[in-house]
């Protein structure tokens, strides 16, 4: 039987209780097409999600992210968490009418923050300890003295009904200064997994990838429980289409990479990908495009109509020429980075269907060799 003719479904609905199954449609090498089917709509994967560290982007509203296509949002809550406090946590039963957003969220407790914070200098923003029970850290815009363990940060997601929950994990972003612990790591999750309290909010596993590569990724990833993974970062080895078992589990990863790094993490097994890439790229008055990267900097004739990329169709595209948005740019005027915004993220999420169809159609490697003749480094 070959990889397409196999069922997928990555849980057993009856014996779990859950609703949202992961569906592998087509493998291409690593590369994986699926649907995950959420209480808030269908993710088609791979797909392109938009990352927040503030609930919200300070470029767009909910409605335009729509309009461009964004199927999901990654909203970091310890800001919430901070500025409502834990007594108003309940308060905010349902995030997704609290940001106005109706798709999927995928929620996190900002580990890579937390866990990239020094623990030595000033009272903000310190890393105090870490022990067996959680992480104690002083918050980096007061310096209150705050505890998560697994079982608060799960409980603090669940409640404001998010549709994924990455609970709290030892990213390990500085492996210099971090001792590797995966039976550490592993009860963490297992201790998430038994305080789950809604069936219908996916767990996704945090995963300290600086500290695990190679063969011991895989066992690791076996071990886990959990509904799937939510990588911090690329691995250098040990993921491939099958590396947690034959029915493989939803994978999200955190990369803010450009167009190169989104179709590589895609080609290496990724279902999923958040990145901030196509609006710091707005911000800085750069546009992707697929006739590769264009700068408003660039000299340009006021006699020239055309939009940043001709057939493009989004809003921007259609709308305003390429010299009003030069002189947008250089008038350092904040319609530039927002229109900008809006055309780069059409850009990705068409990026993430053209490599779902060329998953579908059996020829990935061709597809991601154009993006990589267009974007020769994975950071542009």
């Amino acid at each position: 039987m070959r990889d397409n003719d196999i069922d997928f479904d990555y849980l057993d609905l009856e014996s779990a209780g859950l609703s949202a199954p992961f569906s592998i449609e087509a493998f291409c090498g690593s590369a994986r097409a699926g649907t995950l089917t959420t209480n808030h709509g269908p993710l088609q994967t791979p797909c392109f999600t938009s990352a927040s560290n503030a609930a919200g982007l300070p470029e767009l509203g909910p409605d335009e992210l729509r309009e461009v296509g964004v199927q999901a949002l990654v909203v970091n809550t310890a800001g919430l968490s901070h500025h409502l406090g834990a007594a108003a946590i309940a308060a905010v039963s349902d995030l997704h009418r609290f940001l106005g957003w109706g798709g999927p969220i995928i929620g996190t407790v900002g580990s890579e923050q937390i866990f990239g914070l020094t623990d030595s200098g000033g009272v903000h923003g310190r890393l105090l300890g870490v022990t067996e029970d959680g992480v104690t850290f002083a918050d980096h815009l007061d310096g209150t003295r705050r505890t998560m363990t697994p079982e608060s940060s799960l409980a603090m997601l669940e409640a404001m009904g998010v549709d994924f929950a990455v609970p709290i994990y030892r990213a390990q972003l500085k492996p210099s200064r971090r001792t590797p612990d995966p039976e550490l790591d592993r009860q963490w999750a297992e201790r998430a997994m038994a305080a789950r309290s809604r069936n219908d909010c996916l767990l996704l596993m945090g995963i300290p990838i600086h500290a695990i590569q190679g063969p011991a990724l895989a066992s690791f990833l076996t071990s886990l429980p959990g509904d799937g993974y939510a990588f911090a970062a690329r691995p250098v080895t040990g993921l491939n289409a099958r590396s947690e078992g034959p029915n493989g589990r939803f994978r999200h990863l955190s990369d803010d990479s450009g167009p190169l790094g989104f179709a590589q993490a895609v080609q290496g097994g990724f279902d999923c990908i958040s990145s901030q890439a196509a609006t710091r790229a707005a911000r800085a008055g750069l546009a992707f495009t697929f006739a590769g990267p264009v700068s408003l900097a660039d000299g340009v004739s006021l006699l020239d109509r055309q939009p940043i990329e001709p057939g493009c169709p989004c809003y921007t595209c259609l709308n305003f020429t390429w010299p009003y948005l030069q002189h947008l740019h250089t008038a350092q005027e904040l319609l530039a980075p927002r229109l900008l915004a809006i055309h780069n993220l059409t850009f990705f999420v068409t990026l993430a269907r053209r490599l779902r169809t060329a998953i579908l159609e059996a020829r990935l490697d061709s597809e991601v060799e154009e993006i990589a003749r267009l974007y020769p480094t994975s950071g542009s």
